[in-house]
């Protein structure tokens, strides 16, 4: 295939957001169009934005205190105490919850609001990993669960869980151990952290953040295929069709271990290899819809309400469009009727 005419698309998305995340655009008629014999093509050449939504936010910030029932000790027939670290941007973990700011006293604060006002929060730099202390939880038996069960999969759902604290990422916060079944088939619910007596630690490396990058959604086509716990209510293992244009990184900064230190823009720029690309099917484009979603297919959670209608979430983007000629196929029999070549020279007008 060998490009024979492009063009440029310049997108602001900040006046263009409805309620929610997503981005419809209208193109001038007859200005996208490709004679029969020729392809299209859509590359994404630039893309920034202004990260303006939190690393700690509804998506992980929700975890819960599980109190067996003693009547009943190795069902899930126990109370669930939710809890919630205050959403915001922490970039350093303490190592102390008496440090401003800090991650461990944003655990320690969400522990504190729930009633368990003991609990002392700290973390280890060698290890990087959390450790809570709290003897009103230890000599009660009591149990830190993270929760993440798609809501494909959610069928028994306890009192006090809620939608976001049911399916959540905050285990990647904890670095814990996340519970992914539905609870209706669980007898004894899994620790989310090591118990040892009245102190609670971390499995796995704890982490500022859970979301490494965004993507970009177009409702162009599903010629690619992604995995399918990139979509939250997908319930298979075999990878599925999809409508991704492309993935954005957002965490390039820097870690020492203690703190983070995290660029203000979100920017990607194609290199030269157009790795962000899609081949159309169509013969034009009248409108397509755009919107950004997170690792698992989620909007990205706004601050506050109305963060996307108001232009705060919004972005911009450079699109190439290219007309395609398509390989010259000698029994066009045997081809599709839009992959048969023609003598047309395209042109955009």
């Amino acid at each position: 295939m060998s490009a024979t005419n492009q063009r440029n698309i310049f997108i602001d998305t900040e006046q263009y957001h409805g309620s929610d995340n997503k981005v419809q655009l209208l193109f001038p008629s007859q200005t996208l169009v490709v004679p029969q014999g020729f392809g299209m093509k859509l590359s994404l050449q630039q893309f920034t934005m202004k990260k303006t939504f939190y690393n700690i936010n509804e998506y992980n910030n929700t975890f819960y205190v599980y109190t067996p029932d003693p009547t009943n000790p190795t069902t899930v027939l126990g109370t669930f105490l939710q809890l919630k670290i205050p959403e915001g941007d922490y970039y350093n973990f303490g190592p102390v919850d008496s440090v401003s700011n800090s991650l461990c006293q944003a655990i320690k604060t969400a522990f504190t609001a729930g009633g368990v006002t003991d609990a002392l929060v700290t973390y280890d730099q060698r290890d990087r990993k959390l450790q809570v202390t709290s003897a009103s939880l230890g000599t009660n038996n009591k149990k830190i669960l993270f929760l993440q069960v798609p809501p494909s999969r959610q069928i028994l759902i306890p009192n006090n869980v809620t939608p976001n604290g049911y399916f959540s990422d905050v285990a990647e916060i904890f670095g814990g151990k996340s519970i992914q079944q539905d609870l209706s088939g669980m007898f004894v619910p899994q620790e989310g952290m090591s118990k040892s007596g009245n102190i609670y630690t971390s499995f796995f490396p704890a982490s500022l953040y859970s979301m490494e990058n965004l993507r970009l959604v177009v409702n162009l086509g599903n010629s690619n295929l992604e995995t399918p716990n990139m979509d939250a209510n997908s319930s298979t293992s075999v990878c599925i069709t999809s409508q991704t244009f492309a993935t954005i990184p957002i965490q390039t900064g820097t870690f020492d271990g203690l703190s983070l230190i995290e660029p203000a823009m979100i920017i990607y720029k194609d290199d030269g290899d157009e790795l962000f690309s899609i081949k159309l099917q169509q013969n034009h484009i009248d409108n397509c819809q755009f919107s950004i979603v997170d690792g698992k297919g989620r909007p990205i959670a706004e601050v506050d309400t109305n963060q996307y209608k108001n232009g705060q979430m919004s972005y911009q983007m450079v699109l190439r469009y290219e007309i395609i000629e398509e390989p010259y196929v000698a029994n066009q029999s045997n081809m599709p009727s839009g992959n048969r070549s023609g003598n047309l020279k395209p042109r955009l007008n």
